[in-house]
């Protein structure tokens, strides 16, 4: 077993989390991805307990539904912001709707990029493949380098 964590999905809807999860597996099956409901659960992940070890556990790549999460998940990534981490993670908002102050919100707390969920589960998996290959081959870190 692995002690790392490669995707960290904060998804409170079971619908969407395991469309989120099919889809990772689909193409990235190399992958070890942990899914939890809510920022707290989070936290405890990335900075107390770990779920692969004892220890904490930072992943690579986190995607989260900022706005069903609310506050709890702001202050969750602006902790993450404000650590001087060697490699801090990456942060992909995967939301329901797009909000223009969700937006602005999301980037203000250290998020990298934003993508709305759409409706057709064709698309869906796909829009999920997108940004995870963008993450792995590195033009996420690009894209947001040039977004700044």
């Amino acid at each position: 077993m692995t002690d790392a964590i490669d995707v960290l999905l904060i998804e409170p809807s079971h619908t969407n989390a395991k469309q989120t999860l099919a889809a990772i597996r689909q193409k990235h099956s190399r992958l070890t991805t942990v899914r939890v409901t809510d920022a707290s659960q989070a936290a405890r992940l990335m900075f107390e307990q770990g779920l692969l070890t004892r220890a904490p556990q930072m992943p690579a790549l986190i995607v989260i539904d900022l706005p069903a999460l609310g506050d709890d998940a702001k202050r969750l990534l602006l902790r993450l912001k404000s650590m001087r981490i060697a490699r801090p993670p990456l942060i992909v908002i995967y939301a329901s709707r797009r909000n223009p102050k969700d937006i602005v919100d999301a980037h203000l707390c250290g998020a990298h990029l934003n993508v709305l969920k759409p409706e057709e589960p064709g698309e869906y998996s796909a829009a999920v493949d997108r940004f995870t290959r963008m993450w792995l081959n590195g033009s996420l870190l690009r894209y947001e380098a040039q977004a700044c």
